[in-house]
């Protein structure tokens, strides 16, 4: 399970002066306890001064792609959308939630193609778009 934790904190810019700067993470994590737990220790390790977590929210996630790295790479939020029969015989939409490390939008696309790969329903990707989460923090 996933949780959207949005943060402040002061930073010192390249020319000297301190701005507060805004950054969202995803935490894999079991509770808003443990979610918020974990940020704070990231944090402490990463020596954030004045800490304040904004807001945590649950996120719909389903799925997190992160096998590019690089200074230029963004996270993406790519929607999927698969077609299934319901058991009366009517088409019904489903959707599922990527977040995939790319550089532009295009280059997501790959990864969602990988992991259909074989699939024999009928999916299409409904949407991508920039999503402001700088980092993914997953269970050691």
């Amino acid at each position: 399970m996933y949780y959207e934790v949005k943060i402040k904190y002061p930073e010192v810019n390249e020319v000297g002066e301190v701005k507060d700067v805004n950054r969202s993470f995803l935490i894999d994590a079991m509770s808003f306890m443990e979610a918020e737990t974990r940020v704070v220790e990231l944090a402490r390790e990463r020596d954030f001064k004045d800490l304040t977590i904004k807001a945590i929210t649950y996120s719909r996630i389903n799925k997190v792609i992160n096998e590019v790295q690089g200074d230029d790479r963004k996270f993406f939020n790519v929607t999927v959308t698969y077609i299934e029969e319901t058991d009366e015989g009517k088409k019904k939409n489903y959707h599922l939630y990527y977040l995939v490390r790319a550089s532009v939008p295009e280059e997501a696309i790959p990864f969602i193609e990988q992991d259909w790969a074989g699939s024999t329903i009928e999916w299409k990707v409904t949407q991508i778009k920039e999503s402001p989460i700088v980092e993914v923090v997953n269970h050691e």
